[in-house]
């Protein structure tokens, strides 16, 4: 490992790739990480910080931050709650405006399926239920 940060001269704490970087860098670099934190040193014992929410616990260098993950979870699923309710047909729809409603709702479900909130299953499952 360098001694030095590759973005300052203070001391290298952590190598990532073939460049050394000090506490608070390393912090700027996992928190442009996707989705989760990483617990970095906070004080002398095993005490860590997330670098994205700032929650802390006990435990290794680097390791995930179980308050981030948690919560994309959470988002997932309740995301996931959302999209599967199919739309509000009222009875004074006309057959063009619940197809238009049905052929939308249809488009969010794929947009679910592709950004990994649902899978087609369950979409088709959804869409089934709703005819």
């Amino acid at each position: 490992m360098t001694d030095r940060c590759c973005r300052c001269e203070l001391t290298a704490v952590r190598q990532v790739l073939a460049f050394g970087y000090c506490l608070p860098h390393l912090r700027a670099l996992y928190a442009t990480f996707e989705h989760v934190g990483v617990g970095l040193p906070v004080g002398d014992d095993d005490l860590l910080q997330c670098c994205r929410c700032n929650a802390t616990w006990h435990g290794p260098f680097g390791d995930i931050c179980w308050w981030c993950e948690r919560s994309r979870e959470a988002w997932i699923e309740q995301q996931a709650a959302l999209v599967l309710v199919p739309p509000d047909l009222h009875i004074d729809l006309n057959d063009q405006e619940r197809r238009q409603a049905l052929k939308a709702w249809a488009h969010r479900l794929r947009n679910a399926v592709d950004a990994g909130i649902i899978d087609q299953q369950q979409a088709r499952r959804a869409l089934e239920n709703a005819s």
